[in-house]
């Protein structure tokens, strides 16, 4: 599935897996072997797919018709503390828990 859809961006977008590989740092083989399926990319290599192309990581497995549902933060790791991402509203994790 999911080279169909890399496959039709490519070509609604105007842009060749060459391009991408470039300005991702991924190799050239395996774009092409994404677009073919021959290979499915890891999740390091997704999250760089799907931010260049501008959609959700959902929308490049088809797991939504729209590309704009959860798309990646692109600041994922930048940030030097160790704190835990929580949902809004959502309790604290167990280790915080008094007792």
């Amino acid at each position: 599935m999911f080279h169909i859809i890399f496959s039709n961006l490519l070509q609604q977008k105007n842009i060749t897996p060459y391009k991408i590989a470039k300005d991702t740092g991924i190799s050239q083989g395996l774009m092409n072997n994404y677009k073919n399926g021959v290979k499915s990319p890891t999740f390091d290599n997704l999250l760089k797919i799907a931010n260049y192309l501008n959609v959700s990581v959902d929308f490049l497995l088809g797991r939504t018709d729209n590309p704009e549902i959860n798309k990646p933060l692109t600041d994922i790791g930048s940030s030097s503390s160790d704190s835990q991402c929580q949902r809004p509203n959502s309790p604290p994790s167990g280790d915080n828990m008094p007792e």
